[in-house]
Formats: structure tokens, C-alpha cells, sequence
């Protein structure tokens, strides 16, 4: 595989040098061990770069060769072992680089001083190192402070910044400079941000003298042929510097990152890669601002920045903005940003990677985690209205039974009749307000039968139709639906509640879009939902409202919350819809914009079960004479179930607990034919009292009657065999069926 171009093979010139001259060629070839004439590492032929050639020697001789970062590190630790010694590769680097430059710029080098010489390695490593910036962060006349900052990615071992400080050392004793020291002051590979460290020394001879031994050694035959060969050295090292610069020009063009130059915001430069990112053609870049590709919400951002490095004042050199590809569309970059010297001017040159997916993802995370949160309210906020509801029922029971004895006595000519008629509906509007804090705190479903939901769609839209006529609703409807296992009444309430939502964000009227539709979603439909792959039935409402922010569209499911005016809503609609639809096993979906209308899509789980329609029973009171133990803590339930059951003509046996009633069930087991158990009951509960009655008298009748629903702990007694259910609170009627259709099914 060809290997990433990160370090120019020149780097390794004078080490192999050094290697040969001290340690013999065993000393090369244990270096090179495994790292030539290997397959995992190959380059481009420089005579024919479509050719795929092995890594030889030779070719670490030669300029026009690079190899990646990681071949460098294998090398640096052979040659470690070669060397021997805790400072094995600072001695290396030291004697590499005068090993290198010794018939080349040694003689120029001895001329100026090594404070000027250490202003030249950072432009030196832009031409032949990918890997990393270098940067000179303090000077004195004795000192020099370097900081080295790698580019993303690549990694850094102890190796390379042993190497990195003889390489330095190494150029400061080409000076002429005495007693070098390097001292590490902060390292990648202990958890810094970059790698910084300290170089002192101490001036050597004076100009004047290094001149006169220069003048003394000129006089030699050997020093004249040695200077012919530092110029013919020269022309070459010219003539490779512009091949690199080709080279690197050319590689640059064919960069997998984006890249741009520009000077004081002006785009002078931009490669293919970049160009390619934001759908335009190079030519087309060059000679605008920089920011006009950005996107207007970062576009100051990063003007400031780009204007701020163009000055020469330090910023950030590595952050991330949005960009604006030539169709308008938004893309996310992530830009690490130099200062260069481009044509004998500064100028700013930046690498962009495409980080879009990775921000996608991101949003998919935290629209999962939203969601996460939301259901944790739900279960917390569950406990609480759950006890509510079930205490609020117990009431609405003695009320609703008051009433029911009450229409039970009373003349139907009576005018006050139709008062007590008000109550019970009142009654029934209470209940359905407990139902729907059950329904989205604690997942209560009722009676879940499979459904039709097209008929349940037709049906509030009707309602819905005939009572907001500034309202027009759009229908369109799936043939041949699948059917889905639901509480129809849930479902209406869900249907309501978005029903009224959407009309109360369209305050002038509007269109109301109603859709079913059967679709089949994968594990890759979406991450931010938890859902199981398979069949569901999908129902689209859609308003031409006022739309919402995306802060409002992150808290319209929590309860309570709410945009109106008190007097237009109490927060529990939406609330109720994410609760109910959670518990039937599936999800929504909010599309929104503000001053675009909203988009609720609802997925429920398709059902493989027939849709059967049932029979509506005639609601009539039918009497007995049995006699019947009613078991409940609460008085109220006891005084007005004693009058209830006295009506219908049965005789009321009564117990305030679970003790009381195995006691009296026992007294009295052949005379009662049926027991009204209450689920909730402090000491014994109903699990319990049922099982106990059970064992005196295992053909005993048993009605549950509870303030909660029928799932959770009713479902299980019912599992053991309890004969029937009934909901509190319940009316005569509903009283009167429930125990004679358990009594006549003997």
C-alpha cells in the first residue's frame, strides 16, 4: 500500500551517514532491519509514479522520495539500539546533522550567528516535514525556546523528541557555538499540547578568528577542493529546492484535506480538494474574501481570526465554522491555520477536513439523549400523578354513586333531574382528565384490541371538523392499513390533542393535513429514537401555524409546559400524546420551523391481529339478590358501594381490609356469592386478600375494583384466575353488568 507522504527522505541522509562512518554497515542494515524491500511500505517510482516501488536505501538518499510518519518511527528505534545509551537518539540527531551539512553549509554556517541561524528551522521543516508546525517562540542572544505543533493524527513517540532536540543542538554547534544544552519544558507524549523546549550556548571563537583560521586553511590544496565541492553541493541543494517545490506544489494539488492561502483575507490559493468541498472550480475562489464562503453565523467569527493572524497578532489556529457550498448548502469544516511566507510575503494558509458527518452525528446523539431525558420526567413524575389519579378516583366514586343513587330515586318528571344528569357528566370529564394523567405518566392502557386506524381517523376528523369550521381538514388515507394494537380512546385523545394544539397555533385558521400511511423501518431509519425494527402504522398531522423555535420544540412533551395563556391551556396535551404513544410501544417525530408550521409524526406497531368490531351493549340496570362482601379501606367507597349494591336489591356484606374480609369469608363461605375486591389497601392488598379468599373458597366470585387501570398489578391477579375487572369511578349501570354478567357465567 503506498505510503502517506509525512517526512522527506532527505531527514535521513546524514543519519545513515553517521551510522555508516561510526557503527560500519552492520550498523546500517540492523537500522534498515525490516523496513526495505517490504511490502506493507511503498512509494511512487519518481520516473514513473504510477509505478509502486519497495523502500530501498537508496531511496533515503534522495529528496524526491517521502515516506509516513510511522516508517519514521521504526527507523528512529532501530537506530536507537544501534546507538545505545539513554540519549541514543539525541546523540544521533546532533552528529546527523553535521554529518549532513558538513561540505555544505558548515563554512557559510561558521560566518553568522546562531541566533540567526535559529530563526531558519522553522522554514527548513515546512519544506521537508508534513507532521508537524514549528514555531520559534522566544530569542535571545543565548537562548531559543521552540515549539513544535503536530497536525491531528499522527503520533508522537519519546524517540522523535530525543531526534528533534539533537537535531537542534546539532545546528547550534554548526555555528560555532559551545556548551549546547536542550531542556524539555512541555511534550505531547506526556499529555501537552504541543512539545516545547529550551536551547542555551555559550558564543565561541569571535568572527574575526573563526575568519583568520578560515584564511589559514584557504591556503591549503585540500580547502580549495573542498570549497569547489560546498559550491557544486550548493548548485545541487538549489536544484532540489525547486523540485521539492514542484513536488510539494503538485501534492498539494492533490491533497485529500483542503487547502487555501490568503493574504490579509484575499484567497490567492485554493486546491482542488477544497474547491471540490464547496462545488465551485478553483478559479472561481481565487481573488474573493475568504468569510464570503462561510456561513453568516460564523462568518465575523472567522474573519476576526483570519484578520487577526494576517496582522501578526497570535489566535486561534485550530477551530471549526460552517461554510456555504455554491447551492446555499450548509457544510461543517474543522481548520488548523498557519502563518507561511508565500511568494516573499506573509500570508495565512489553512488545512480544512469535512466534518459535517461527525456534527450530524453529533445532533442524532443528542436528539437521542432528549429523548432519554424526556422519559426519565415521564417515570418520575409517574409516582406522583399515579397516587393522585388514584385518590382523585376514589372521590369522583362517591360522587358518581351519590349521583347514580340519586337518578335511582328520583322521579324522571323532577326538574332537578337534569342537575344531578350534569353531575355525572362533570363526573365523567374529571375521570377522563385522571385517565389522561395515567395515560402519559405511568403508560395506562385500558382496553387494547386491534384497531383500524383509519376509522379512528375518520372519526375525530369529523368531531373535529364539525366544531372548528375556520378549519380545513385535509384527508388522505392508506389502503389496506395495517391494523395496530391500541386503546381506541387513547388514540382519539391523542389525535384530539394534537387536534387542538394545531389549531390553536393557527389563531386566523388554516389547513389541517391528516395522513396514514403503512411504512417498514431498519435499524438505520434513525439513531435518535429507540425503537425496534419492523412494521408500523405512520399518522402525519400537519398545521399551517405559527411554527416553533428549536427551544420550544425541545420541551413541547414536557408536562406542564406550555406556550398559551392559562386560561388556553394547563401543559398536559402534548405531555399526554408523548406518554401514550410511548406505551403503546412506539414514537414522535416533531418537524418544526417558526413561521412554518409543525409536522407530528406518530409510528405505532403494526399488528398482525384481525380487526374485530364489537357490538355497543345496551346500558341498562339489571337487579339481583345475591349476596355480595364489598372490601375497601376507603369509607366513602364503603357507604355509598353499601347503598349501590342495597338498590340493585343484593345484600351487602362490608370489611375494611383484607383481614376483615378472609374472617368474615370465612364466617360466612357459603352464603356469599360474590366478593368487590379493592386493589389498593394498606397491610394486605388485594394480591394478597384475593389469594387468601381463594383458599377458603376456591369457587368464590371476585370482582377487582380499583382507581387504577386494569394493566400492571390487576393484570396479574387477573392471570391467577380473578374473574373481572371494573374501573373507579363506575355508575350504576356499569356496576349492575359487571356483577351479573361475572355471577350468571358459573
Amino acid at each position: 500500500m503506498l505510503m502517506d507522504k509525512d517526512i522527506n527522505c532527505s531527514n535521513f541522509r546524514g543519519l545513515l551517514g553517521y551510522l555508516g562512518k561510526h557503527y560500519g554497515d552492520e550498523g546500517v542494515r540492523q537500522t534498515l532491519d525490516g523496513l526495505v524491500d517490504n511490502e506493507d511500505y511503498l512509494v511512487a517510482d519518481k520516473e514513473n509514479p504510477s509505478n509502486l516501488i519497495r523502500v530501498h536505501k537508496h531511496h533515503l538518499n534522495d529528496s524526491a522520495y517521502w515516506v509516513a510518519n510511522e516508517f519514521s518511527l521504526a527507523l528512529f528505534a532501530n537506530a536507537k539500539k544501534v546507538v545505545g545509551g539513554s540519549n541514543a537518539l539525541v546523540k544521533a540527531g546532533e552528529n546527523a546533522v553535521i554529518e549532513q551539512f558538513s561540505k555544505t553549509i558548515l563554512f557559510l554556517s561558521r560566518i553568522f550567528s546562531t541566533k540567526f541561524v535559529c530563526k531558519q528551522p522553522a522554514k527548513i521543516n515546512a519544506r521537508f516535514n508534513r507532521t508537524k508546525q514549528v514555531k520559534l517562540s522566544e530569542l535571545t542572544n543565548n537562548s531559543a525556546v521552540f515549539e513544535l505543533h503536530y497536525y491531528p493524527g499522527f503520533r508522537v513517540t519519546k524517540d522523535i523528541c530525543n531526534w528533534n532536540m539533537g537535531i537542534y543542538i546539532g545546528i547550534a554547534k554548526m555555528t560555532g557555538a559551545v556548551d549546547v544544552k536542550c531542556e524539555e519544558i512541555e511534550c505531547v507524549v506526556a499529555g501537552g499540547e504541543h512539545c516545547s523546549f529550551r536551547m542555551t550556548w555559550k558564543k565561541g571563537p569571535s568572527f574575526l578568528k573563526r575568519m583568520l583560521r578560515c584564511i589559514l586553511r584557504i591556503t591549503s590544496k585540500d580547502l580549495i577542493a573542498d570549497y569547489e565541492e560546498t559550491v557544486k553541493e550548493r548548485d545541487q541543494l538549489i536544484d532540489n529546492l525547486r523540485q521539492s517545490e514542484e513536488r510539494y506544489r503538485a501534492l498539494t494539488d492533490q491533497s485529500l484535506t483542503g487547502i487555501f492561502i490568503h493574504l490579509d483575507g484575499e484567497i490567492v490559493y485554493v486546491n482542488d480538494c477544497l474547491a471540490q468541498m464547496l462545488s465551485y472550480a478553483p478559479g472561481e475562489m481565487t481573488g474573493k474574501k475568504l468569510w464570503n464562503f462561510v456561513h453568516h453565523k460564523d462568518r465575523n467569527m472567522v474573519k476576526e481570526r483570519e484578520l487577526a493572524r494576517a496582522n501578526g497578532i497570535d489566535t486561534t489556529t485550530n477551530y471549526e465554522f460552517r461554510a456555504i457550498q455554491k447551492s446555499g448548502e450548509p457544510v461543517w469544516f474543522g481548520l488548523f491555520a498557519a502563518t507561511i511566507n508565500f511568494n516573499g510575503q506573509s500570508a495565512c494558509m489553512g488545512n480544512v477536513i469535512d466534518l459535517t458527518s461527525k456534527k450530524q452525528a453529533e445532533e442524532e446523539r443528542k436528539k437521542l439523549e432528549a429523548h432519554i431525558q424526556q422519559s426519565q420526567k415521564m417515570e418520575a413524575i409517574g409516582t406522583l400523578a399515579g397516587g393522585i389519579a388514584h385518590d382523585f378516583n376514589n372521590l369522583l366514586m362517591g360522587i358518581q354513586g351519590r349521583a347514580s343513587l340519586m337518578t335511582a330515586n328520583t322521579d324522571s318528571t323532577q326538574s332537578f333531574l337534569e342537575h344531578i344528569k350534569g353531575i355525572e357528566e362533570y363526573v365523567k370529564s374529571a375521570s377522563d382528565l385522571t385517565k389522561q394523567l395515567l395515560d402519559f405518566a405511568r403508560g395506562e392502557k385500558y382496553e387494547v384490541k386491534a384497531a383500524d386506524l383509519n376509522e379512528i381517523v375518520k372519526k375525530q376528523n369529523s368531531m373535529f371538523g364539525r366544531t372548528k369550521k375556520e378549519i380545513t381538514i385535509r384527508e388522505k388515507y392508506e389502503n389496506n392499513l395495517w391494523s395496530a394494537d391500541v386503546d381506541q380512546g387513547q388514540i382519539e385523545q391523542v389525535l384530539l390533542n394534537l387536534y387542538i394544539n394545531a389549531w390553536q397555533s393557527m389563531p386566523g385558521g388554516g389547513i389541517l393535513s391528516v395522513q396514514t400511511e403503512n411504512v417498514m423501518l431498519d435499524e438505520n431509519h434513525s439513531k435518535a429514537f429507540e425503537f425496534k425494527p419492523g412494521n408500523y402504522v405512520k399518522i402525519s398531522v400537519a398545521d399551517t401555524g405559527v411554527g416553533m423555535d428549536a427551544a420550544t420544540r425541545q420541551r413541547i412533551f414536557d408536562p406542564f409546559f406550555t406556550t398559551k395563556e392559562i386560561s388556553r391551556g394547563t401543559g398536559l396535551g402534548l405531555a399526554s400524546v408523548y406518554g401514550i404513544i410511548k406505551n403503546h410501544g412506539g414514537f414522535i417525530d416533531v418537524k418544526s420551523v417558526k413561521g412554518e408550521g409543525a409536522v407530528f409524526d406518530i409510528y405505532l406497531p403494526a399488528s398482525e391481529r384481525e380487526v374485530i368490531k364489537k357490538k355497543e351493549k345496551e346500558q341498562e340496570v339489571i337487579k339481583g339478590s345475591e349476596t355480595v362482601l364489598l372490601v375497601d379501606d376507603e369509607d366513602i367507597i364503603i357507604d355509598v358501594g353499601k347503598e349501590l349494591l342495597a338498590t340493585l336489591g343484593y345484600k351487602a356484606l362490608i370489611a375494611n381490609n383484607g383481614t376483615d374480609a378472609i374472617k368474615i369469608c370465612e364466617e360466612k363461605k357459603d352464603h356469599i356469592d360474590m366478593v368487590i375486591l379493592d386493589m389498593i389497601m394498606p397491610g394486605m392488598d388485594g394480591g394478597e386478600t384475593y389469594d387468601k379468599l381463594k383458599k377458603v373458597n376456591p369457587d368464590l366470585k371476585i370482582l377487582l375494583s380499583s382507581g387504577y387501570s386494569i394493566y400492571g398489578q390487576a393484570t396479574e391477579i387477573l392471570e391467577r384466575g380473578c374473574d373481572g375487572f371494573i374501573q373507579k369511578p363506575f355508575d350504576m349501570r356499569n356496576m349492575s353488568q359487571k356483577i351479573r354478567e361475572i355471577l350468571d357465567n358459573r
